[in-house]
């Protein structure tokens, strides 16, 4: 049937285009993850308390954890900043909390080298923790806002995919070929996608006003929520990838089959 041969050339091209974009997404969510352990992967520890002992230990000590979390924020910048799927808003209140961040410990880091008593380093070891708590807010908000913002890029790519091939699969049913067990797949997809979005896209708004005063609640619960419902998003769009490849394929078969 001669009307069917440019359809399957089209199905070929579009199987193609169809395993480049099936990869983006989980590439994507795996990008997303190793952006997050590219940066200090510590905590907001006593030992980075100064101990008692000489001004000058103490001291070097101190500012020595000032100079990592100050490095964190670097790293972190970095990574915002070189993201594929950060929108244009989280990526400016990102930055603007790692400068204001980076501007408050620069004054605690000169606060350290001119202190005088143990009691004063003391006093600007709490702060540094307290009042910024790098470790236990602003790097764990960071990787949420970057995840769900990289769910979203990966739901929005799958559904662009899944509209191409649900074109495919009309244009072979007017050539008279059964799909029904494409589109059955597809609608499969289509729900997997939208609950992948539904879980992980919020989850950027909800963590990324937290500051370090909002430790340890709602912080605690707050980034608890956001990593189940990330979790349920990769198992959601792993899903869908799955039944889109699922759908193209019974497309195919449907097409080489006896089905016109």
């Amino acid at each position: 049937m001669s009307t069917k041969q440019p359809l399957v050339r089209r199905l070929v091209v579009l199987g193609l285009a169809g395993s480049l974009l099936l990869g983006a997404p989980t590439a994507a969510l795996a990008q997303s993850t190793d952006a997050a352990d590219r940066v200090a992967k510590v905590t907001d520890r006593p030992t980075d308390q100064p101990p008692v002992v000489d001004l000058e230990a103490a001291r070097r000590r101190l500012l020595a954890a000032i100079d990592r979390r100050l490095e964190t924020l670097e790293r972190l910048t970095n990574v915002v900043t070189g993201h594929p799927h950060v929108t244009d808003r989280h990526e400016a209140k990102l930055l603007a909390d790692y400068a204001r961040a980076a501007q408050g410990l620069r004054e605690l880091r000169t606060r350290a080298e001119a202190a005088t008593t143990r009691e004063e380093l003391k006093e600007i070891a709490e702060s540094m923790v307290v009042d910024y708590r790098i470790y236990l807010v602003v790097v764990p908000k960071t990787y949420g806002v970057l995840f769900s913002d990289t769910v979203v890029a990966a739901a929005d790519r799958m559904d662009e995919f899944a509209d191409r091939l649900a074109e495919a699969i009309e244009r072979a049913a007017e050539a008279g070929y059964d799909v029904s067990e494409a589109r059955r797949w597809l609608v499969v997809a289509r729900d997997e996608i939208d609950e992948g979005r539904r879980a992980g896209g919020p989850v950027a708004d909800m963590v990324i006003d937290l500051e370090a005063s909002d430790y340890p609640e709602p912080a605690t619960s707050t980034f608890a929520d956001a990593k189940r419902r990330l979790e349920n998003a990769r198992l959601d769009l792993r899903e869908a990838r799955k039944a889109l490849t699922k759908s193209l394929t019974a497309l195919r078969e449907a097409i080489g089959g006896n089905g016109g």
